[in-house]
């Protein structure tokens, strides 16, 4: 699931997992002009992933060996403030699929797996012409992304033209399934998308018109349930959205105060364990997250101190074998 809200010059997304555990989610808010994320993983064997933010334009994260088996990804990226675009493949041959739209000039993203094993992938903003994203380099003006080998499968992807306005994208052979994408014209504003076979069913997305004020989205046989979507009124000053009747035992969400300024959301009765996210403090323009209290040896981070102008983190005694990064200095 992807929920892209276009309001205001900013796109909040939901990445939904559908597989048989429930949803992640971390809104990222970019109000006050920046994009605070901590995203916490609750299933054993999962790449814990922390999503430090940049108020001074970009990130510079390196992942290496996570998981066993998983391609190592380095991901130059942009500061010029065009599209990044990255799949996600779910071990039987599911896709996740985030596609952020390109409003004012940056995108938010983020994908959230729920499938032991699988990579976690977070795409942060672009904020005032660049993207800030996770798990990438964040430097030299372009995407250069090769994933070989992803599970069983193979997903071959060319983000090359980025900077000169549009992704062209093409995966072929995503374990069982098969994903044809063509972002073209993505800065020109609009984004045609089709996903077929994915798993069982298929997956039709058409999100033309995101520059011209509305997306319309239509996802059919998710799996085994139905999800039909129609952001047309985001522009419009709201979205509302309950997803409880799609997947049982599923977060009720509506997005009717996102409009407003601020998002409430509590993801401790989602999922046992999880930590209690309440991010209508994203706005006023600080995060405060206390990670170690939900994963037993994660690493406490509070990103109280992001706005300020620094963020301190070192993720190799989080995972055995990360490599240890440590973002003091990407402000």
């Amino acid at each position: 699931m992807t929920l892209s809200e276009v309001i205001s010059g900013f796109v909040k997304m939901t990445l939904s997992a559908v597989i048989s555990g429930f949803v992640k989610i971390t809104l990222s808010d970019v109000i006050s002009g920046f994009v605070k994320m901590a995203l916490s993983d609750v299933i054993p064997g999962f790449v814990k992933i922390t999503l430090s933010e940049v108020i001074s334009g970009f990130v510079k994260t390196t992942l290496s060996d996570v998981i066993p088996g998983f391609v190592k990804i380095t991901l130059s990226e942009v500061i010029s403030g065009f599209v990044k675009t990255t799949l996600s493949e779910v071990i039987s041959g599911f896709v996740k699929m985030a596609l952020s739209e390109v409003i004012s000039g940056f995108v938010k993203m983020t994908l959230v797996e729920v499938i032991p094993g699988f990579v976690k992938m977070a795409l942060s903003e672009v904020i005032s012409g660049f993207v800030k994203m996770t798990l990438f380099e964040v430097i030299s003006g372009f995407v250069k992304m090769t994933l070989f080998e992803v599970i069983s499968g193979f997903v071959k992807m060319t983000l090359s033209e980025v900077i000169s306005g549009f992704v062209k994208m093409t995966l072929v052979e995503v374990i069982s399934g098969f994903v044809k994408i063509t972002l073209s014209a993505v800065i020109s504003g609009f984004v045609k998308m089709t996903l077929s076979e994915v798993i069982s069913g298929f997956v039709k997305m058409t999100l033309s018109e995101v520059i011209s004020g509305f997306v319309k989205m239509t996802l059919s046989e998710v799996i085994s349930g139905f999800v039909k979507i129609t952001l047309s009124d985001v522009i419009s000053g709201f979205v509302k959205m309950a997803l409880s009747d799609v997947i049982p035992g599923f977060v009720k969400i509506t997005l009717s105060e996102v409009i407003s300024g601020f998002v409430k959301t509590t993801l401790s009765d989602v999922i046992p364990g999880f930590v209690k996210i309440t991010l209508s403090e994203v706005i006023s323009g600080f995060v405060k997250t206390t990670l170690g209290e939900v994963i037993p040896g994660f690493v406490k981070m509070t990103l109280s101190d992001v706005i300020s102008g620094f963020v301190k983190m070192a993720l190799s005694d989080v995972i055995p074998g990360f490599v240890k990064i440590t973002l003091s200095e990407v402000i």
